[in-house]
C-alpha cells in the first residue's frame, strides 16, 4: 500500500475535517486487526499518526500487532 496518508483515505476526503479523517482510518484499523476490545486509544493514536503523515499502514500494523504480523 502506498505510504502517503492522503492516498490511503477514501475519495473526497480533501475538505473532511480532521477528527474524521482520523475517526474513519481509527474505524479501518480496528475492522482490520479483527476488532479488539480495549484498544481503542491505541488505534486512535495509530490512525493519528497514518493521518498526519507520521506513519503507514504497514507499520501502524507492525506496532499494534507488537511486531507479528
Amino acid at each position: 500500500m502506498n505510504n502517503s496518508a492522503a492516498s490511503e483515505l477514501p475519495e473526497g476526503t480533501g475538505e473532511v475535517p480532521l477528527h474524521r479523517k482520523i475517526a474513519w482510518a481509527a474505524r479501518e484499523l480496528w475492522e482490520k486487526f479483527g476488532r479488539p476490545e480495549g484498544r481503542d486509544r491505541e488505534l486512535w493514536l495509530a490512525a493519528r499518526r497514518i493521518v498526519c503523515g507520521g506513519s503507514s499502514w504497514r507499520r501502524t500494523a507492525t506496532s499494534v500487532h507488537g511486531g507479528r504480523r
